[in-house]
């Protein structure tokens, strides 16, 4: 579903003393106007997400995305201020916005996810892919004309979005060569979110403190999210004491290439808190790999669980896709597991949308499957098991 110009990153190159040196001398010369909130525990409460932060003022929030995609060099900053109360006095470059949002258009279903983690979802009148949201109650919103399709994040339809009137438009950059300068042309508020960056699990799904931000929500999101990494670090304790670790395999060859997840990857994490071994573990690359079947073969033969694998419903459509795969030993002995549980009417897969801020049922499903008899009354959500 998915992939998916405020340069400020040189200050966090200066070394920390002179860092702390600015901060004093600005907040000294601006004493009159702001004043930051304990700025030394002002990202505290951000446990895991590795891309952003937040620092509260005395009359609004600066939000930073540090690195809104690999390999970036430049970051982000948005001062969040309350409606009514006055455009504040930032020190730097941003992009100012009123909160709460009222209106709010995105680019991803993930970003939808995201709204509906704070019962936000409601504001949504814009959003791309809306023919493979899963959401009931957003697909009866696209139905009735409430939610517009805008378009995809290559080819988004501009007149669409300006008539939507969003406060905001969450964005996300595969590269510097995005849509955000065409979005700002076109006079709207692009926000760039970067969660399909963060490597954990639980760093993805704490980007709901990010967008708790710009709808005064962040006890909500603070709350949630708790709820969430407590049972996420639960279930991690729980297969940690498994003495077998089966090596899992992921993905399915297409057009001859099998890309897969690097060992240092999202994906590659959940399978290790699950209790699993990844078959590429000892890889440090957080990018997916792109391999020729026959090296995938050799890794993969004989691994004993099979995840993620695709667009098929039965061991026998894998089959018929290349007939190599009948010799997987998780073929063989139908240890398949795929997110396709949860799937809607016009083929919109949730685990590409609401998993991302449910990282611990995600958790629950693989233990499951890896490790069935430490959970033998859970029933599977995102994933199923193949015959």
């Amino acid at each position: 579903m998915k992939r998916l110009n405020i340069t400020i990153t040189g200050i966090f190159k200066m070394p920390v003393i002179f860092f702390v040196l600015i901060v004093s001398f600005f907040s000294c010369k601006n004493e009159n106007k702001t004043s930051i909130i304990n700025e030394e525990n002002t990202n505290k409460n951000i446990q895991y997400a590795q891309n952003f932060t937040i620092k509260k003022y005395s009359n609004y929030t600066v939000l930073q995305v540090k690195n809104p995609w690999d390999a970036a060099k430049i970051s982000f900053n948005y001062v969040v201020y309350d409606r009514g109360g006055g455009r504040p006095d930032f020190s730097g470059k941003a992009v100012y916005i009123e909160r709460p949002v009222e209106r709010i258009a995105c680019t991803s279903t993930t970003h939808l996810a995201l709204l509906n983690s704070i019962g936000e979802a409601n504001k949504l009148v814009g959003i791309s892919g809306a023919k493979y949201v899963y959401d009931a109650r957003t697909r009866e919103r696209i139905a009735a004309g409430e939610v517009k399709e805008i378009g995809n994040e290559a080819g988004l339809n501009y007149e669409i979005l300006t008539d939507a009137e969003p406060d905001i438009v969450l964005t996300y950059g595969m590269s510097a060569d995005n849509n955000i300068d065409k979005l700002r042309e076109a006079g709207l508020t692009p926000v760039v979110l970067a969660e399909y960056t963060d490597h954990s699990p639980l760093g993805r799904a704490e980007w709901m403190k990010f967008i708790a931000v710009l709808f005064d929500k962040e006890a909500e999101a603070d709350s949630v999210f708790n709820s969430i990494s407590n049972n996420y670090n639960e279930l991690k304790d729980l297969a940690k004491n498994t003495n077998r670790k089966p090596r899992v395999m992921v993905g399915m060859g297409f057009s001859g290439n099998w890309y897969v997840p690097g060992g240092a990857s999202y994906v590659a994490n959940h399978i290790a808190d699950a209790g699993g071994a990844y078959i590429w573990q000892e890889n440090k690359d957080r990018s997916s790999l792109q391999l020729d079947f026959e090296t995938v073969y050799e890794k993969a033969e004989n691994a004993d669980k099979w995840i993620n694998i695709g667009m098929v419903g039965s061991a026998a459509d894998i089959v018929a896709t290349d007939e190599r795969y009948a010799d997987f030993k998780a073929l063989k002995n139908n240890e398949l597991y795929n997110g396709s549980h949860r799937v809607s009417p016009q083929g919109g897969y949730d685990i590409y949308e609401s998993a991302v801020v449910q990282p611990d049922v995600v958790l629950k499903d693989l233990i499951k499957a890896f490790h069935p008899e430490l959970l033998p009354e859970h029933s599977f959500f995102y994933y199923e098991k193949l015959n």
